[in-house]
């Protein structure tokens, strides 16, 4: 681990700068600047990290689904099931538990899946990880 100074001293800079500039009225709510301010800091400088459980495994990387205007609605680029037609859905739908793990039971029950998949002679644990046949969140062939 790095020397305490080594941490402390890019972090208190960084302060000094946002300390001044508040004193020169930058702070103000309606001059204040995200975008500015996330060039030299990450979020958790000001903000504290979101709790566990939905956001688990996502630690220093809001950028991926939050904009530095505002933190909803979040975004996130799918290199999977494109966000479109019948998948174009809150997050939560897919991802009920924590942003990192998806489930597509939400729309498509769990036996009627077991029972088209069964005919394919696809498993049960290959059921769980749909992206594996289905990567653009479309029907690969008909049975």
């Amino acid at each position: 681990m790095p020397p305490l100074r080594l941490i402390l001293i890019p972090i208190l800079a960084a302060l000094s700068l946002l300390l001044q500039r508040a004193l020169d009225g930058y702070l103000s709510l309606e001059r204040f600047s995200h975008e500015e301010a996330i060039s030299k800091l990450d979020c958790f400088h000001c903000h504290h990290p979101p709790r566990a459980g939905y956001h688990a495994g996502w630690v220093r990387s809001c950028s991926k689904c939050h904009e530095p205007s505002a933190w909803k609605p979040a975004n996130f680029e799918h290199r999977y099931f494109p966000l479109q037609g019948d998948h174009k859905t809150e997050c939560s739908v897919c991802h009920p538990t924590t942003a990192a793990a998806y489930t597509c039971e939400g729309c498509h029950g769990a036996e009627e899946m077991r029972a088209k998949h069964s005919k394919l002679k696809i498993d049960e644990m290959s059921l769980k990880d749909c992206i594996i046949c289905h990567p653009e969140g479309k029907v690969v062939r008909e049975e």
